[in-house]
């Protein structure tokens, strides 16, 4: 997941936050975050919610903070290989069923 943001000047360092209960609660992903950079990759590992929202905060002034629109985190998919199952050799050229 990708974030980014525009910091007033007088902004130096932020907090970014998750919250996956429309706010009620937060969890945080990190802390101390320059300002300038404007961006952040978050690698999404969450509980899966319909609720979800991201706050950004001034780190020394916790009450200046903005707030994403509310978006969604879906289960992570399960996927199992049955075949092959390892060990095989195939020809370049032929087709192989992956199942």
């Amino acid at each position: 997941m990708y974030f980014s943001w525009m910091a007033s000047q007088d902004i130096t360092s932020l907090d970014l936050e998750l919250s996956t209960d429309a706010g009620q609660t937060w969890l945080v992903i990190e802390e101390g975050i320059a300002a300038y950079q404007g961006y952040y990759y978050y690698t999404v590992n969450g509980t899966p919610s319909q609720s979800c929202v991201i706050r950004i905060s001034d780190l020394n002034d916790p009450s200046s903070y903005g707030l994403s629109g509310t978006f969604t985190i879906l289960e992570t998919p399960v996927i199992q290989l049955t075949s092959p199952v390892g060990g095989e050799i195939f020809n370049t050229d032929a087709p192989c069923t992956i199942s």
